[in-house]
């Protein structure tokens, strides 16, 4: 892991760690973005330690470059943990409220559900709506 936040590993390795991210789970990553957020901290510590008693303007770049991943990480958890909450309220809200699915119209050519009504184009011919993703070739036909 150490490597890995260093950015110390070869080009084989890296692809090895975009591999294993693929296969993380939500919550795996919320971990490990949390335990790489901690890292850089104590990295961000131990410059503080190492700067003159005295310190003035500006702030040394590698503390800067510190403060930046610590937030890009960070930011990219909040995101994670707000996409994982959001998915449970719909989740419970449609668990609750089953007759909202029954009045959504399912697209005559994917056959999946048309939640997005604002990008539904409806057929002259039947009155029948289509989802956007398969209106755009027809449309260009």
């Amino acid at each position: 892991m150490m490597e890995r936040l260093q950015g110390t590993g070869s080009k084989d390795e890296d692809e090895k760690v975009k591999d294993e991210d693929q296969e993380e789970t939500v919550d795996e990553k919320i971990e490990r973005l949390r335990m790489e957020i901690h890292y850089l901290f104590v990295q961000v510590r131990e410059k503080l330690t190492n700067l003159p008693p005295i310190t003035k303007p500006p702030v040394p770049a590698p503390l800067l470059e510190l403060r930046r991943a610590i937030k890009e990480k960070d930011m990219e958890r909040e995101l994670l943990l707000e996409e994982q909450r959001a998915s449970k309220v719909v989740e419970e809200y449609l668990q609750e409220n089953p007759a909202i699915l029954e009045k959504v119209d399912d697209c005559p050519i994917c056959l999946e559900p048309i939640f997005d009504v604002d990008a539904a184009v409806t057929f002259y011919c039947c009155g029948k709506p289509t989802c956007g993703s398969c209106a755009e070739p027809l449309s260009a036909a």
